[in-house]
């Protein structure tokens, strides 16, 4: 053997000891791009909860909703958590939010999930340096509320408000009146979302004209 590669250091020892010459092997670690995915760190409560509130339940689930929970796992000992757990839950995200009457979102991903509900949305997109996030969300909200009729306008100033420009209270007061015809053109909106050709396809097209 001139030079062997070996796919694990395990098989380069077990070869040594065979008899081929250690400076005629070497090992490598072959990719697992999509197989492997790291473990969740499990985070561990023992405690029990209580009617009153007591133990603040609610910023446990505040936390959680700014986790990626696809990178954690809650157990918890100890009775009286059942209605709670299932809020800590990512695979029950989407279920949450179908639910709702309303969604409160942050980030994008939430943000993309929201829109899937069918149900009024409101973004708060994460800051950017110069304010180069508000280009994002005003090209969003343009087009979000070309769908709303009469309430477009509160609307656009409730995502306006919530993102640090207006007044909250009034421009929610405002949106709440109309909540009939935000919920209407929410639904709309989705809708056109889910008739869209998947991005596959419509990649595959493009290519192919150009082929």
């Amino acid at each position: 053997v001139d030079l062997g590669i070996c796919l694990s250091r395990a098989t380069q020892q077990d070869l040594c000891r065979r008899g081929v010459p250690a400076n005629h092997l070497c090992f490598i670690t072959p990719g697992h791009d999509g197989v492997m995915a790291p473990r969740r760190v499990v985070l561990g409560l023992t405690t029990r909860l209580y009617p009153d509130g007591r133990k603040r339940e609610a910023l446990l689930v505040f936390a959680s909703r700014q986790m990626k929970m696809d990178a954690f796992r809650f157990v918890i000992i100890g009775r009286g958590w059942e209605p709670v757990i299932p809020f800590l839950q990512q695979t029950d995200y989407d279920r949450l939010l179908w639910a709702c009457d309303i969604n409160f979102v942050r980030g994008e991903d939430s943000f993309v999930r929201a829109q899937w509900s069918g149900a009024p949305l409101v973004w708060h997109i994460y800051p950017q340096q110069d304010d180069a996030h508000r280009v994002k969300l005003d090209a969003f909200v343009l087009n979000h509320c070309a769908t709303m009729g009469e309430a477009a306008g509160a609307v656009r100033a409730l995502f306006d408000a919530w993102n640090g420009e207006g007044d909250v209270g009034g421009a929610w007061r405002a949106a709440e009146r109309l909540l009939p015809q935000w919920a209407a053109g929410t639904a709309a909106w989705s809708a056109g979302l889910a008739a869209q050709r998947d991005l596959v396809s419509a990649l595959a097209e493009a290519v192919e004209s150009r082929l």
